[in-house]
């Protein structure tokens, strides 16, 4: 799913946007979003976990940030990966945290995305083409 600023610059439109694409997947398909610039986008700010979670409750879900070094993830995601409050970071990457030391959802640099990449399946061909 596409959240670029150019196709969705409200971050309004980037949860429709997200909440449409998500509708179509099936039950525990992964989601993948992409491209979301919170920096330019208007209305925007950092997505929690819990809202992360309310979105796709029933689908492991990951987004990419466009500058390519954050990324966010739902509970789903971090079970399916076996990240925890209490996994190690990555060398020179962080699983962000609230300030009560539970996962806030922000993954920070590319170490921390391996193991979501990892685990998630290729894209279709189908699906490269209309992202």
């Amino acid at each position: 799913i596409d959240v670029g600023p150019i196709t969705t610059p409200t971050f309004e439109q980037v949860w429709s946007m997200l909440r449409n694409g998500i509708s179509k997947a099936r039950e525990g398909e992964w989601v993948r979003a992409k491209q979301l610039d919170p920096s330019i986008t208007k209305g925007s700010h950092i997505p929690t976990l819990e809202e992360l979670d309310e979105l796709a409750p029933n689908n492991p879900f990951f987004m990419m940030e466009s500058n390519g070094h954050i990324a966010y993830a739902n509970s789903k995601a971090f079970a399916l990966v076996g990240i925890t409050d209490t996994t190690p970071n990555p060398a020179e990457a962080r699983y962000a945290k609230t300030p009560d030391g539970k996962l806030s959802g922000r993954l920070e640099e590319p170490p921390a995305f391996n193991a979501f990449l990892e685990k998630m399946p290729l894209p279709t061909a189908a699906e490269v083409s209309t992202s």
